[in-house]
């Protein structure tokens, strides 16, 4: 009576013919059996070896590995609104360079207003799964470019052997100085799709650090009509995130035996940056 009951209980999108993974905790006979029973269904099956368990410790181990085989990265620092995320993007889809996306696996921006726009975030175990696939797929004769981010992506917890390859005192960082101007429009463009309500809800979260005096007149500007999205974005910048970063910064090189380099950007725009990045890691010899 269980196999029906097992089987009427798959999901209905699944036809005959379809692919389907099945693993347990260590890979034993129970995830076998089942794999066969699935198969006599119509079911291409395929068996994880070693289980969830024997996942994760290789998840674990590859980027000791990998970074064994000679795979490095190139750290992408600057300032908020720099448009990181963008030029990864940029580097990724117009140039074919080999990158992570900390944050968009994360679901989350890495900020008091990081969630907004995104669905809810994946488990810690999933996060550093996601990554770990990614990094064993990548060409150790090519960089990896990421940015630079801080140990935690909202709820999702960086892993630790790639946080160490992050931190290496031979990993060259790249720290992208954008035009405040560009930066302003870049968070306005970002962020002036959301209610205001909702971006009241997240300068509320930054209150203490803020201040009461300067987190209210922020909440006045957002309570116009219409909202005055420049000014809030100027003020979190130059009153909050500015000196937020040069104070990680300065505590991130402490130890550092290689300074970051510093590429001058005229402009905001993700894709001309993208060219100036990897012009830079060409001439600095950065790789």
């Amino acid at each position: 009576a269980k196999a029906p009951t097992f089987l009427d209980a798959l999901p209905a999108g699944l036809h005959s013919g379809d692919e389907l993974l099945v693993y347990c905790k260590r890979g034993g006979m129970r995830s076998g059996g089942m794999a066969q029973l699935l198969s006599e269904a119509g079911l291409r099956v395929r068996t994880l070896q070693g289980g969830y368990q024997g996942f994760r410790a290789w998840a674990n181990a590859s980027w000791a590995s990998k970074t064994a085989d000679g795979l490095r990265l190139v750290v992408l620092g600057g300032k908020t609104g720099s448009g990181k995320t963008d030029v990864l993007h940029a580097l990724r889809d117009e140039c074919g360079a080999q990158i992570l996306d900390l944050e968009g696996d994360a679901h989350h921006r890495g900020s008091a207003f990081g969630s907004l726009g995104y669905p809810a975030q994946p488990t810690n175990g999933h996060y550093e799964n996601l990554l770990a696939l990614q990094w064993a797929g990548f060409d150790p004769v090519r960089p990896v470019f990421i940015e630079d981010e801080s140990r935690n992506v909202g709820s999702c917890g960086v892993p630790e052997g790639l946080w160490a390859c992050m931190r290496a005192a031979d990993t060259p960082v790249l720290r992208l100085e954008v035009p405040t101007a560009d930066r302003v429009e870049r968070l306005v463009a970002e962020y002036g799709v959301y209610p205001p309500e909702q971006l009241a809800d997240c300068v509320r979260l930054v209150r203490k650090r803020l201040g009461e005096t300067k987190a209210d007149e922020l909440l006045d500007l957002l309570a116009l009509s219409p909202p005055a999205l420049d000014q809030v974005a100027s003020t979190l910048l130059t009153d909050y995130y500015d000196s937020m970063y040069e104070y990680q910064a300065a505590k991130r090189s402490t130890g550092m035996e290689r300074a970051p380099d510093v590429l001058q950007c005229e402009t905001g725009d993700a894709s001309t940056i993208a060219r100036l990045v990897l012009a830079a890691v060409d001439e600095r010899g950065l790789f």
